[in-house]
């Protein structure tokens, strides 16, 4: 248990980080990084990684899981936004629900190819036989 949520924390600080600096790239944001709001970044994003553990359930439906996740990512960074005392105005949400997507496609995409990676090398096993 340990050891995923090692995983779950070290996956939510690379993909929170990869969203702040996509949102500070794609949005033109002139927010001068501080060691404060680097360390809030990244312990936002691992709370986000903890969040993920929403995914391994089999009780709830998936819509109510992306509901409940992105939800409760919008919570986390909102409390993130105040911290840093960022604007936090409707242009937010927008941004908010575009970075969203863009790093759901990305887990996906890597999910794909995982899967995709491990499907090879049993059908390369499975040839070898």
């Amino acid at each position: 248990m340990m050891q995923k949520l090692l995983r779950y924390t070290i996956r939510g600080i690379g993909y929170g980080s990869f969203a702040y600096l996509l949102t500070l790239l794609l949005f033109h944001i002139q927010i001068r990084p501080t060691v404060a709001s680097t360390l809030s970044v990244w312990l936002i994003s691992a709370g986000i990684g903890w969040l993920s553990f929403l995914f391994e359930s089999d009780r709830l439906p998936f819509w109510l899981i992306i509901l409940l996740h992105c939800l409760g990512t919008l919570g986390l960074i909102t409390l993130m936004m105040l911290y840093n005392g960022w604007s936090c105005d409707l242009r937010y949400l927008g941004i908010f629900a575009v970075i969203y997507a863009i790093v759901w496609v990305v887990v996906r995409l890597n999910q794909h190819l995982k899967v995709t990676e491990i499907n090879q090398a049993l059908a390369h096993r499975r040839a070898q036989q």
